[in-house]
């Protein structure tokens, strides 16, 4: 996907809340402004947007002095959505198709992204989590990718945020553990999961994680660890979440399912969905 108008106020937001989220200080807010605004006057249209983003993010980190910038944030999103595991574990066990419902729980999740500027918070997520959506295209894929991990011997699960990751550990508990590989970033990115959030909420109790080598908020297979690649060319069955990794993975011809949740005009052109909507995506190979 490559960079549209629609994504540089973007860029300005997430370089204003990424730079508030560090200092209070607006000389150094404004210094970050600048040297985002420099950045993007020579921006190459061609770049995927998440490689952009990244930009951004190295500015703030480079500005404020501060390595990880949403670390705390991470942690925040992270505790609350353990506080909500045991009663969601429940939902899904009581419900119809707990498959469907834990699906529904992961991609729901999608929410906590704050690439996309700030305004979320654990009320918003929690109204989202109390009303999943269950549209009948949303449901009829995932039916799709249901009876594909079923076949499955091997599935690549390529994780997004933070707080995010213990709804799609509740899902992962539905897809037979034992064939999934985790995988996330390398390296702190916007609110981003790394290894140090899948140690937190558990999940590397539950699967195989590993860093992919990304160091964006998205996955370039080609500059990915050699490791994640022969996963990604061999897994049976590949689930990717979010935004930033369907903008650079939506191109690969492999059986990747697209769980994720329009946040952004970008997306919404592409996909000719609206803000807000829920999607699976399904492989067209």
């Amino acid at each position: 996907m490559k960079t549209l108008v629609d994504c540089f106020p973007c860029y300005i937001n997430q370089a204003l809340d990424g730079s508030r989220t560090v200092t209070s200080d607006e000389s150094i807010q404004k210094k970050v402004l600048d040297e985002t605004v420099k950045m993007l006057q020579n921006l190459d249209y061609n770049r995927v947007p998440a490689e952009t983003g990244a930009e951004v993010f190295r500015i703030i980190q480079r500005v404020t002095g501060n390595s990880d910038p949403y670390l705390e944030v991470k942690n925040r999103f992270n505790n609350f959505a353990l506080e909500l595991e045991t009663a969601l574990r429940k939902r899904i066990k009581d419900s119809e198709d707990p498959f469907i419902t834990a699906a529904l729980f992961a991609i729901t999740g999608n929410i906590i992204d704050f690439g996309i500027g700030g305004g979320i918070n654990e009320e918003r997520v929690l109204a989202e989590l109390q009303n999943i959506a269950r549209e009948t295209d949303v449901i009829s894929n995932l039916e799709q990718l249901k009876q594909s991990t079923i076949k499955a011997k091997q599935i690549l699960y390529i994780g997004d945020n933070a707080g995010e990751i213990v709804f799609d550990k509740l899902f992962v508990e539905r897809l037979t553990p034992a064939k999934v590989t985790f995988a996330v970033r390398s390296e702190p990115i916007i609110n981003d999961i790394t290894m140090k959030d899948a140690h937190d909420v558990g999940l590397t109790s539950l699967v195989e994680v590993i860093p992919s080598g990304s160091c964006i908020p998205g996955t370039l297979v080609q500059n990915c660890t050699t490791e994640f690649q022969d996963l990604f060319y061999q897994a049976d069955v590949i689930i990717s979440k979010g935004q930033g990794n369907y903008e650079t993975l939506h191109h690969e011809k492999r059986p990747v399912f697209f769980l994720l949740k329009v946040k952004c005009p970008t997306v919404v052109k592409t996909l000719g969905k609206k803000l807000g909507d829920v999607m699976c995506i399904v492989p067209e190979i």
